[in-house]
């Protein structure tokens, strides 16, 4: 499910294994970045750029990356709105009061 290969300009995230040590690793980020991917080196690595521009020194192994969704490049639906005002109304439920007419017989 997981790409395997990602193309120089890809936005990546790195999985932070540094704090999956700690005892307080819950509340600290599972992933740094993102990165832009610069170049896929011969043995499997990638070399990753900061978004100020900084090069990393190292290489970082796929298996640490994952891809990077921007959250403001993805398409809004328009037609959200429209949907709303096509929802039916909910209808009238009938009432389940306990019918005490069976008890009035009893006596």
């Amino acid at each position: 499910m997981f790409k395997n290969k990602y193309q120089p300009g890809e936005l990546v995230l790195v999985r932070n294994t540094k704090v999956e040590k700690e005892l307080d690793h819950k509340a600290k980020p599972c992933y740094n970045g993102p990165y832009e991917a610069v170049q896929h080196t011969k043995g499997g690595s990638y070399v990753l750029e900061e978004m100020d521009g900084s090069v990393s020194r190292r290489g970082i192994a796929a298996f640490r990356l994952l891809p990077y969704f921007n959250r403001h490049s993805m398409p809004l639906l328009d037609e959200l709105d429209d949907h709303d005002n096509d929802l039916d109304e909910p209808e009238d439920e009938p009432d389940h009061e306990h019918d005490n007419s069976d008890d009035e017989d009893n006596d």
